[in-house]
């Protein structure tokens, strides 16, 4: 029943357009999300590094990795209730050529749903 509830979802969000990432930060926050508060992204210095969301709404992220070794990258989706969760995991890809193949993988997946 759980894969039932994310088609419909899917299908809710492949309706919208893409958002700039103004307009994805104001979805999020009118959400009450914490997610694009100042001091969350300066905690983890992390910063949306897609012009734009895909229509599914997936963006990508950078974050300083866990070892303190350089910055990694996360895919994420906004979600129609505004709320963000994570595609990949945290800091997954080690470059943003690595995470948009990712993201381009990820989209070519979800259509054929």
């Amino acid at each position: 029943m759980e894969a039932k509830i994310k088609k419909v979802k899917l299908l809710k969000i492949k309706k919208s357009k893409n958002m700039n990432n103004l307009e994805l930060v104001k979805k999020v926050k009118a959400s009450g999300s914490h997610f694009f508060d100042e001091k969350t992204m300066i905690a983890f210095n992390s910063k949306i590094v897609t012009s734009e969301t895909t229509v599914l709404g997936y963006f990508i992220t950078s974050e300083d990795t866990n070892d303190g070794k350089g910055t990694g990258y996360t895919i994420r989706q906004v979600l129609d209730s505004g709320e963000v969760d994570r595609k990949s995991g945290f800091n997954e890809f080690k470059s943003l050529t690595e995470a948009k193949k990712g993201l381009e993988l990820l989209m070519s997946k979800v259509s054929k749903q």
